[in-house]
């Protein structure tokens, strides 16, 4: 864009030194080519519609070029993962070195990577945590929801006792397949043995969780300066950084903020029925109702009997946020929800590995033979996968899950914060810390040794052909003999401080236990239960609080509103998912057999 700018003004200063004679000759030529121009006009304005019907860019390349282009896309699962159980010989079954999480955004990943992985893993055994995708945003290289591959700095393979030896072997965010070319061999671990695992959800009511999600994130700092930090704990990853996230809430955000300014003038010249009731939901229970008057800043159990009470708001479709029917048409939307599934699988989303192709292959979409060639190409990878379960039968499955890993529900779990795989980490670079000033005292001592060593080495050349100081020639080469020794001494210490050994504690198995040793079961039911209680007692309560129109209408997101939905917002949704809608039929296949 810059650049374009930058030519069409050298173009126009070039212009104003032309002759006259030249001048009119060129408008003489466009105006013969004026008819042309409007033609282009027309076919752009024509191509552009039709792309954003298909929810695609309006750059798309020829039928040819698009299957040609898919035909060679990288394949990130071929020669990385291990056989998956039911291909195994038995008896001769193969344990994978690497475990991996595809985890699809709102599709209960977090349940499944957080609390049942977490308890199932060792803290030796966890990567760090890696949800940073975004973190190297970058918007003007390539459009919105761009991260530059070659930026990124997060690592999923990388724990806290790599430095030991102990390299990691789970990991799970929410990058596409690519990132598997990213996970590095070590002592233990190859890059060809990799257990990749994901859960799919269906395509509609995952784009509702997603504006939902975006939604209530985006409400918790609305009323902030867009610039302020909002993060409270510098240690952890922020959500806005999070892929997809990083794309969408900002948009949201900045909406919330003009219509809540837009509410307030116009509420400056006043409010009609001030003195109406609307009802009000218990975050908690959304059966439990109580009555509000913002004008009186009362609530009630039953309004007054007179009392004019105003209908639900649709949380939908409001002044308050953006109505569904326009989030789902954004172009970040489409970029990093729409058919985002297939995506992933395939490595092929707006934080690949491969950038480029990537963005050209998504701006194939919408063709049917196209898109019919892209789900048979992700139906492939599915088939390949370790593990492939859906959201609407998570007990399922984590059972199948559970099984086909030779993991057992009743044995012991660990504990499954992210703070004892961090504090694990601030231990090691505890130990690294001490080992290298160690190491430099050492270094020291060697290098007096060795000048020590010089100076009998000199004295040793001085007395050497010297009649008179033959005792003190002896001296200088016993000294030289013991100055060797402790030199071979320090080496032995410097390499010892230098080869760090992990406490013991730290590699037994019973490490991260809680007291009183539950199971994995009773770990991940408790993990739920807190998470459970953390998203519905603080956010809710705080988003339904602070998220209000004029009469103080809440938003209430609940599966009664899903109902009322316009039928043509779902059928849009199930036009911008086409395959993202085949593919999940058949991971529904896939996984009723696991």
């Amino acid at each position: 864009g810059g650049s374009s700018d930058r030519s069409r003004a050298l173009g126009r200063s070039r212009g104003g030194a032309k002759s006259q004679r030249q001048a009119g000759s060129e408008e003489r030529q466009a105006a013969r080519q004026k008819p042309t121009m409007l033609h282009l006009r027309v076919a752009c304005a024509l191509a552009v519609a039709l792309a954003a019907l298909a929810a695609v860019s309006p750059c798309v390349a020829h039928d040819g070029d698009c299957q040609q282009l898919l035909e060679t896309f990288p394949d990130f699962a071929e020669g990385r993962l291990a056989p998956r159980p039911g291909e195994q010989n038995e008896g001769a079954r193969v344990e994978p070195d690497f475990y991996f999480f595809l985890h699809i955004p709102r599709s209960a990943g977090r349940t499944l990577n957080f609390c049942l992985m977490k308890a199932v893993f060792h803290p030796k055994d966890r990567c760090f945590s890696s949800y940073g995708e975004g973190s190297q945003h970058d918007d003007e290289e390539g459009g919105p929801g761009v991260v530059d591959p070659a930026t990124r700095t997060v690592e999923i393979d990388r724990g806290p006792l790599d430095a030991l030896g102990h390299p990691c072997r789970f990991a799970g965010t929410h990058d596409d397949l690519s990132v598997l070319q990213s996970v590095r061999k070590a002592p233990g671990r190859s890059n060809s043995n990799m257990a990749v695992f994901t859960q799919l959800r269906d395509p509609v009511d995952r784009a509702l969780s997603a504006y939902e999600f975006t939604v209530r994130t985006a409400s918790r700092y609305f009323h902030r300066p867009p610039d302020q930090n909002s993060r409270k704990n510098p240690n952890k990853t922020a959500t806005n950084d999070v892929w997809p996230w990083i794309d969408l809430i900002p948009i949201v955000q900045e909406d919330m903020r003009r219509r809540h300014a837009e509410r307030k003038a116009r509420e400056r010249e006043g409010i009609p029925d001030a003195d109406a009731w609307v009802r009000h939901f218990d975050a908690m229970d959304s059966s439990r109702v109580t009555y509000y008057n913002r004008a009186a800043n009362a609530t009630e159990e039953v309004p007054p009997s007179v009392a004019k009470v105003l209908p639900d708001l649709d949380p939908y479709d409001n002044e308050v946020v953006m109505p569904l029917s326009e989030f789902v048409r954004l172009p970040e939307v489409r970029q990093v929800i729409h058919n985002n599934q297939a995506y992933q699988v395939l490595g092929a989303t707006n934080i690949s590995g491969e950038h480029a192709l990537s963005r050209r292959l998504r701006s194939c979409a919408g063709g049917e033979a196209f898109d019919l060639a892209v789900v048979e190409r992700a139906k492939g990878v599915l088939d390949r996968l370790w593990h492939v379960s859906v959201f609407e039968d998570l007990e399922g499955s984590i059972s199948s899950l559970m099984r086909a890993s030779g993991w057992d529900l009743g044995q012991r779990g660990y504990r499954n914060g992210e703070k004892i795989v961090r504090d694990l980490g601030l231990k090691v670079k505890a130990l690294e810390e001490r080992a290298r000033d160690k190491v430099a005292e050492l270094d020291l001592e060697l290098d007096v040794n060795k000048r020590d060593l010089i100076e009998q080495h000199k004295l040793v050349s001085l007395y050497e052909y010297d009649p008179d100081r033959q005792a003190e020639l002896k001296d200088a080469k016993a000294a030289i003999g013991r100055l060797e020794a402790r030199a071979l001494a320090i080496e032995g210490k410097r390499v010892k401080a230098a080869a760090l050994e992990p406490e013991q504690e730290w590699v037994q198995d019973d490490f991260g236990m809680p007291e009183d040793r539950p199971s994995v079961r009773e770990v991940f039911d408790q993990c739920v239960d807190r998470a459970r209680e953390k998203k519905d007692v603080r956010q809710k309560t705080r988003f339904m609080r602070e998220l209000r129109d004029s009469w103080g209408r809440q938003i209430n997101f609940c599966p009664m509103a899903r109902k009322k939905i316009s039928v043509s917002t779902i059928e849009e949704i199930k036009r911008m998912n086409r395959i993202d809608l085949a593919l999940y039929e058949h991971a529904k296949l896939l996984a009723a057999t696991c």
